[in-house]
């Protein structure tokens, strides 16, 4: 965690409501309910004591969501993980998960706050919080309606 970290958690507790939640990708998760006094919904800290298979599901959620290279792949874990959280904080650069040295690709980036789903609501040279405007729910298409263009 650094200045950058620090800032960026200050905002949120100054600037959001204290029953929102949180999905915080990268090492930052660790501090981040005692330096916010927010929840998160993803990460090891805490649910040790629920059972190996709890920590387990939530450590390997925790990795995999904090290494998701895009904003379909963050989506589409939190969705298929029932996960739904208010905010979305993003490191930006280089950032650990789990101690392990991670470069955060700056299309996942480009794609949120392209994207209306999510909604940048705060940037700083280290990291982005992004609020949540659509639910995540599964979206039905049928096969005989819209599909994907490709470019």
């Amino acid at each position: 965690m650094d200045d950058d970290d620090k800032a960026a958690m200050e905002w949120i507790q100054e600037n959001t409501a204290s029953d929102s939640n949180f999905v915080v990708l990268g090492d930052a998760a660790e501090w981040f309910p005692l330096m916010t006094d927010r929840a998160i919904l993803v990460g090891p800290w805490g649910v040790e004591w629920e059972g190996h298979e709890n920590y387990r599901h939530h450590l390997g959620l925790y990795k995999r969501l904090s290494r998701c290279p895009g904003k379909a792949c963050l989506t589409k874990k939190m969705i298929a993980n029932d996960v739904n959280p208010t905010y979305i904080y993003v490191p930006k650069n280089h950032y650990t998960v789990r101690g392990i040295d991670e470069y955060q690709k700056p299309w996942l980036r480009g794609q949120m706050v392209d994207s209306d789903r999510y909604r940048l609501v705060y940037e700083n040279e280290g990291a982005m919080v992004f609020r949540i405007d659509e639910p995540m729910e599964p979206v039905e298409i049928p096969e005989d309606g819209p599909q994907p263009v490709s470019a």
